[in-house]
């Protein structure tokens, strides 16, 4: 579901920026709908890690039983399959409709409202601060900066994010990737030499 969508359907809003202003969509709303999503999320997470270990449960069960055991099993596997793919895009789309809500939560709360109004208080606003806090909604909930371009987009803020594949150290996460796959190689050799010295001692 884009997120104009959730604005439309499940918020009920046809303007997205609707969602910023205290007087239109009330805190204590935001804090109900936050809440009802998080639940709707872990209880999605919930159902696909229960499907999952019945896949592994039915692939062990097919190992050493016979041909036609294997297929029932296979064919049952592939009906999880599809159960599976729609508890996960039940997840993915209560993680968008969170993050939309955590954006809308995290940017009041920059706000330094007081006696003003919210789109004053909204252009007093530095552009820092709603970076700082929605790249911490795309770090918690896994959402890259289209997604979370999106939901500013909608929300008619200017403001926009990018996203790097390098890590805090400066380094691509591929090129750590590649170092950690040569540490562990490293490793192995090192443990299989040591074994094989421990064995030579032991004859000798």
């Amino acid at each position: 579901m884009h997120v104009r969508e959730i604005i439309n359907k499940k918020l009920g809003y046809d303007d997205g920026s609707n969602l910023l202003d205290p007087d239109c969509y009330p805190p204590m709303q935001l804090e109900e709908d936050r809440f009802d999503t998080e639940i709707e999320q872990e209880r999605a997470k919930e159902r696909a890690e229960k499907l999952k270990a019945e896949k592994e449960d039915l692939k062990e069960q097919g190992v050493g039983a016979p041909p036609s055991e294997k297929e029932a099993l296979a064919t049952e596997i592939e009906s999880i399959d599809m159960i599976l793919q729609q508890e996960d895009a039940a997840y993915q789309e209560a993680t968008d409709e969170l993050a939309l809500l955590r954006v809308v939560d995290g940017i009041r709360r920059r706000m330094n409202t007081g006696t003003k109004n919210y789109e004053e208080a909204l252009s007093e606003t530095s552009q820092a601060d709603i970076k700082k806090e929605v790249r911490e909604v795309a770090r918690d909930l896994d959402r890259d900066a289209g997604k979370i371009n999106s939901i500013l987009k909608e929300l008619k803020i200017s403001t926009r994010i990018t996203t790097s594949s390098k890590s805090s150290n400066g380094k691509s996460k591929y090129v750590e990737e590649m170092e950690r796959r040569e540490d562990e190689r490293e490793y192995k050799t090192s443990s299989t030499e040591g074994a094989r010295n421990s064995r030579d001692r032991s004859r000798s």
